[in-house]
């Protein structure tokens, strides 16, 4: 392994000055060393020790992911996480980032800042979090970098976000145009802030369009696979099926299609459903489902972006942004 000595001995110059220009010290080495010494770092394949470089005060180059779920192989199952891990990647490696992925059953409000308190990275990028165990006032007292996703807050910490009642409204608002009256709405996690959301703009179209809604078709789910299947089996049990079905997400709906099909219900033709969040194999499906697009990818790229210009300008103003949604029309959904 190439040490710093190694570096300082082809340089001709102390380990001092080497440790100066790989931490960025400034105004204490000329341009023409600073310049020798990095070259002679590039020729040796020579990688500084990031825990030194934290002492000195210098940028770690790595950032922290956070998915503070329930279930943490949710993390695993569910290609929402994945193509959202795709776009903070492009923008890291881009930058010169590393990226730490950590995913937990449960957190305390103290676990979420455990990695930045102890100097292991730069800046947290919080995915879907519990609502209830952010502790937003540490994150402003001592000016964290941080990126919340799928949460908003109005504490000065940056966040990104579908708009996600919007998206709720916009399922049963394609139904209602379809001929749907009858229409089940299987939720997400409540505990996060965009199934909520979702729940909320599904219950202001419900009422827009004046429609039924009847106790027994609200379910309650978790945004996996297994709801999805849950949802078909409990469905069948009732003496009426509704007509349409709105799965918070993409995963749960695609667990609808498969275990559905069990029953000799064929879909759209005796139930139409629409799910949310246009992952990837959600084309693939048969039929292909109907789904709520919010831009995952983007989505994962702005946070990176913003938790970078954080991480470099502490003393930035915090914004918001929220991702419009839209309609992916294909097969899951029948005009009757």
């Amino acid at each position: 392994m190439v040490t710093m000595a190694d570096v300082a001995k082809k340089a001709g110059v102390s380990i001092m000055t080497v440790s100066r220009v790989i931490n960025g010290v400034k105004g204490k080495v000329s341009e023409e060393t600073r310049k020798k010494v990095l070259e002679i770092v590039k020729e040796l394949n020579y990688y500084p020790n990031s825990v030194g470089r934290a002492l000195h005060g210098s940028k770690l180059k790595t950032i922290g992911v956070v998915s503070p779920l329930i279930t943490a192989g949710i993390v695993l199952e569910n290609p929402f996480y994945y193509e959202l891990m795709m776009g903070i990647e492009d923008v890291c490696t881009e930058k010169g980032y590393d990226v730490m992925i950590s995913t937990r059953k449960r957190l305390k409000h103290s676990d979420y800042l455990k990695n930045y308190y102890e100097r292991k990275v730069d800046g947290l990028i919080i995915i879907a979090p519990d609502i209830n165990t952010i502790d937003f006032e540490s994150i402003e007292r001592d000016n964290i970098p941080v990126i919340l996703v799928g949460e908003r807050t109005t504490h000065n910490i940056n966040y990104v976000d579908a708009d996600n009642e919007n998206g709720g409204f916009l399922a049963v608002e394609y139904l209602y145009n379809k001929g749907h009256r009858k229409i089940a709405i299987l939720t997400g996690n409540q505990t996060m802030r965009n199934s909520v959301d979702r729940l909320n703009g599904f219950l202001k179209g419900i009422k827009h369009y004046d429609l039924e809604l009847r106790e027994e078709w609200i379910l309650n789910g978790n945004f996996t696979y297994h709801d999805g299947i849950e949802c078909a089996k409990t469905l069948m049990k009732l003496k009426e099926l509704p007509t349409a079905v709105f799965c918070s997400n993409d995963l749960s709906a695609l667990g609808f299609l498969n275990e559905i099909k069990k029953y000799d219900i064929k879909v759209p033709d005796d139930i139409s459903v629409i799910g949310f969040d246009n992952i990837y194999a959600s084309q693939y499906s048969t039929p292909p489902l109907t789904t709520i697009k919010q831009p995952i990818i983007e989505m994962g790229k702005a946070a990176a972006e913003l938790l970078l210009t954080k991480i470099h300008n502490k003393d930035i103003i915090s914004q918001g942004r929220i991702f419009p949604v839209g309609i992916i029309e294909r097969d899951s959904v029948k005009k009757i």
